[in-house]
């Protein structure tokens, strides 16, 4: 209760995938920012298990565990991709969870202790609190690690993360249009989700992180967003997609780009590889017509690549 009014305080939903331990039972979600997104004094606190990985108990939803990535989170940085679940060379377990803050971060399964937190973005004025005029902030509300998480390699004891760079400038409603009017969004910024930067400003990265240090051990820089998996094979080659419509491969240990290739459409769907007869095969999605990342695209699609020969990835 505020003032006598009772206010409604919103958001922490889950809408993301979510890793399973089928050994011990257990589930690990991600979890959404808080609402009204925007304005941090109306719901005071470290609003907890927003904005956080989570574990349950599998069967009965009991909570055994958090990490929370962002207190009182006031820049729509939700937890937008699953975590992932892993043992590293040195024995391990370990859980891997990239968020929209910007930062790749290395837990233990109870989710208890930060082996590493690193970052994959520029991040820049994040501190500032957010004003009527605007306050511009790095990454962005669409910024960060969005929708793909990480992922990892057993022979490299690598992490591969895909991530956005790209900053919004936030400009705080009046105090008195705050309402909550479902279905409308209930975010407490005057211009919605921010004003992104322009488009010859916004920048995306693969980053590889070593599993058990946290190191960066090669970065790849793209001048446009890189939203889609990176998906690496045990053959030692890495898939990606960026949204100019480049279907890539990596030396997943150097970062030496093996393919460039122009599909036509965004790519921020998944990509596999699977065999078939005996034939290697990796499958990409495409086309990708987001508004909110200002891509344009035709009808969705999946391009089929067969690999020559008996190659083992």
């Amino acid at each position: 209760m505020a003032g006598g009014s009772k206010q409604v305080k919103a958001g922490g939903g889950t809408y993301s995938s979510y890793a399973l331990d089928p050994e011990a039972g257990l589930l690990y979600s991600p979890v959404g920012n808080p609402g009204p997104d925007f304005v941090r004094d109306y719901r005071k606190g470290d609003n907890l298990y927003t904005s956080s990985v989570i574990v349950l108990d599998a069967k009965t939803g009991e909570l055994k565990g958090y990490h929370q990535l962002v207190k009182n989170d006031f820049h729509d940085w939700d937890l937008a991709a699953s975590p992932i679940l892993f043992t590293s060379k040195t024995g391990r377990k370990m859980v891997a969870v990239a968020g929209k803050n910007g930062y790749l971060y290395g837990l233990s399964r109870d989710l208890n202790d930060v082996f590493f937190r690193t970052p994959v973005t520029r991040v820049e004025n994040v501190d500032a609190p957010l004003t009527a005029e605007g306050t511009r902030f790095l990454p962005g509300t669409q910024g960060g690690t969005n929708w793909y998480g990480p992922s990892y390699s057993p022979p490299l004891n690598a992490l591969f993360v895909p991530a956005i760079d790209w900053a919004t400038t936030i400009k705080l409603a009046a105090p008195g249009s705050l309402k909550h009017d479902p279905p409308k969004p209930f975010i407490g910024s005057a211009n919605g989700f921010g004003e992104q930067d322009p488009q010859d400003q916004r920048f995306g990265h693969v980053t590889a992180v070593d599993a058990d240090s946290g190191q960066v051990i090669w970065k790849y820089d793209a001048d446009t967003l890189m939203v889609a998996p990176v998906t690496p094979t045990a053959g030692g080659v890495l898939f990606t997609g960026d949204t100019k419509g480049n279907f890539l491969a990596f030396d997943a240990a150097t970062g030496r780009v093996l393919l460039k290739r122009d599909l036509g459409d965004p790519i921020g769907g998944g990509i596999s590889t699977y065999m078939l007869d005996g034939t290697q095969y990796v499958a990409v999605s495409g086309g990708m017509k987001n508004p909110i990342i200002q891509s344009d695209s035709g009808p969705a699609w999946v391009a089929i690549f067969a690999l020559p020969g008996q190659p083992k990835l």
